[in-house]
């Protein structure tokens, strides 16, 4: 009895565990402003692609982009326009224009990395192809140059499950 007991117990606090990971703070304030917003931020909200990308899905006004925290060891700038090219699994290529510009030609912190922010634009056939399919491979199109990186499948499905996330909320 005990045993089924300590199982029922686990189950539960499992099934919470897995409810939770999509959980969003509501009703927050802004201790800046002293304004209220409706949702403000998500357990998961961002995923680490790899050592140098953050992946953030976001839905803002009744549009769902994908916002790119990219830190590197040069310069490069990111223009309005640009693509970020994100190889499947299945080898089919989705090229994705940037409708933000990312500036980072200085370096930041003691670090003498060199970081920008950029905004993703994805169609909605775009948001449902990366939904539902793996990512392998990125490639990001700078001024000069481009960088690539590998996707391990582990954070692909943590990217997969992050917009599914913002989806949700």
């Amino acid at each position: 009895m005990k045993q089924f007991i300590f199982f029922l117990f686990l189950a539960f606090g499992m099934l919470a565990q897995a409810q939770d990971d999509c959980q969003f703070d509501v009703n927050k304030k802004d201790d800046f402003t002293g304004e209220r917003s409706s949702i403000t931020r998500a357990s998961r909200l961002a995923v680490q692609v790899d050592g140098n990308a953050y992946f953030q899905a976001v839905y803002e006004e009744g549009d769902y982009f994908l916002r790119v925290k990219l830190s590197l060891n040069k310069p490069f700038v990111m223009p309005k326009g640009n693509q970020v090219w994100i190889m499947l699994n299945d080898d089919n290529v989705l090229k994705i224009n940037a409708m933000t510009e990312g500036d980072g030609s200085r370096a930041v912190g003691k670090t003498n990395s060199y970081e920008a922010t950029f905004d993703l634009d994805l169609s909605d056939d775009q948001w449902q192809i990366l939904k539902s399919n793996s990512v392998k491979r990125m490639r990001f199109i700078f001024t000069e140059g481009f960088y690539d990186l590998k996707v391990k499948p582990e954070k692909a499905g943590l990217l997969q499950h992050l917009m599914t996330c913002v989806e949700n909320a």
